[in-house]
């Protein structure tokens, strides 16, 4: 089982599913830039795959939004060179942390009966 990270950023660019091969798998990109105050900006991309892929699609047009991302770190070696490597951040969740998502969210009632 891989560990899940998690990161908070804005979001830079939102790409287009890409569909590969017969049995329909999709992939689409999310890019989220992170340190924005920094000298040198971070800008860090996820992949998403199936359904995912859909979930990222409802983030298509908002770009500036801020965002929590939760995400594994996978790779694999090259088959036919062992020297070289490839890995990517899989997408595993996003929430919006923008204000007027936050504020559809009901507020608790306490232990006061309503009636």
């Amino acid at each position: 089982m891989s560990q899940i990270f998690i990161t908070q950023g804005r979001i830079h660019h939102v790409g287009e599913t890409e569909e590969f091969g017969d049995r329909g798998f999709r992939v689409r990109k999310i890019v989220l830039a992170t340190d924005e105050d920094a000298k040198f900006p971070n800008f860090i991309p996820f992949s998403g795959i199936y359904e995912m892929a859909d979930t990222i699609g409802a983030f298509a047009g908002r770009a500036g939004e801020m965002v929590e991302v939760g995400f594994v770190l996978e790779g694999r070696a090259d088959k036919k060179d062992p020297t070289r490597f490839w890995g990517t951040n899989q997408l595993r969740s996003i929430t919006s942390l923008a204000d007027d998502f936050n504020a559809e969210k009901p507020e608790a009632m306490g232990d006061e009966v309503p009636f």
